[in-house]
């Protein structure tokens, strides 16, 4: 892809300080230089109204397969194909977890697009904060928008006539990103994330719907402030545009599993809503379904 391979990715001085800001929120000091080059973090859900299709999908439905070309291979998790419509989901920092998995299935059920997952840090994951952390300094970011191109790629060659991107904190970031960037991406989905250097939003041509809280308190990437500019410039593009931001909510709060509530408390964030997650659930379904299977 052109555009892909005409940018090198590097990110500002601004958005080196906002990972440093990040991981210090996380009350994980500071980052190494090359933590600092890579900026990231993802989770989410729950559903509504199920495809007639899809309606058995489990987490177990998913399978396991090789996509991409001989050049860049991406292990990935699939859903069985749906009718029209693709959708790329992108793992949060922990790695490919249940969470991811719950989220992938779900959107599938929700809205009978077939769904596929790369794996972005090949098959690692993480149950710590520090351990995340690691994961994330060792992230390419370059590669990892390889990784969603050859998704899109992928499902269009299984027959879907329109592909999305869905991403949370760090996917939420590299959704916006690969929408910008990528011509095989039609939609993009954000959820409480963004990467200023990454790429220019204002800029943006394909629909985008965004989802932040106003407690969020990681500034530069996805606080209030943020999210506030990030709307400014997406409005001026002129592209499709849906952007919510809730009251009382934090950083993270898609992630409805168990384990991701439990993290949620241990990171000193506001309470996960599981009322919220459907209202937000709900607008994503719609929104797939207005721009992906229509």
């Amino acid at each position: 892809v052109q555009s892909l391979k005409s940018h090198r990715f590097f990110l500002s001085l601004q958005s080196s300080r906002m990972a440093a800001t990040v991981m210090s929120r996380l009350g994980m000091g500071s980052l190494s230089r090359a933590g600092i080059g890579r900026l990231s973090l993802f989770a989410h859900q729950q559903l509504r109204t199920p495809a007639p299709h899809s309606r058995l999908l489990s987490s177990s439905s998913l399978s396991y397969k090789m996509i991409g070309d001989p050049l860049h291979r991406v292990p990935a998790l699939a859903t069985p194909p749906g009718p029209k419509g693709g959708l790329v989901v992108l793992q949060e920092w922990w790695g490919i977890n249940d969470q991811v998995k719950k989220t992938a299935t779900d959107m599938a059920v929700a809205t009978g697009c077939r769904v596929i997952v790369p794996d972005l840090f090949r098959s690692k994951q993480a149950y710590e904060a520090a351990e995340a952390q690691h994961l994330l300094e060792g992230l390419d970011w370059e590669g990892a928008l390889h990784d969603v191109n050859a998704s899109a790629l992928h499902l269009r060659s299984e027959g879907c006539d329109k592909v999305a991107v869905m991403g949370f904190c760090m996917g939420g970031a590299l959704a916006l990103g690969a929408a910008n960037l990528l011509p095989d991406v039609d939609a993009a989905v954000c959820f409480y994330g963004w990467n200023k250097g990454l790429s220019d939003v204002s800029r943006m041509s394909v629909p985008v719907q965004c989802h932040f809280g106003n407690k969020d308190d990681i500034p530069g990437f996805s606080d209030k402030a943020a999210a506030d500019e990030l709307k400014g410039l997406l409005e001026g593009s002129g592209c499709m545009l849906e952007f919510y931001q809730y009251l009382e909510l934090g950083h993270g709060f898609m992630n409805g599993t168990e384990w991701g509530k439990e993290m949620n408390a241990k990171l000193g964030r506001p309470p996960i809503r599981d009322d919220c997650i459907a209202d937000a659930t709900s607008r994503s379904v719609d929104f797939l379904r207005k721009h992906i299977l229509s």
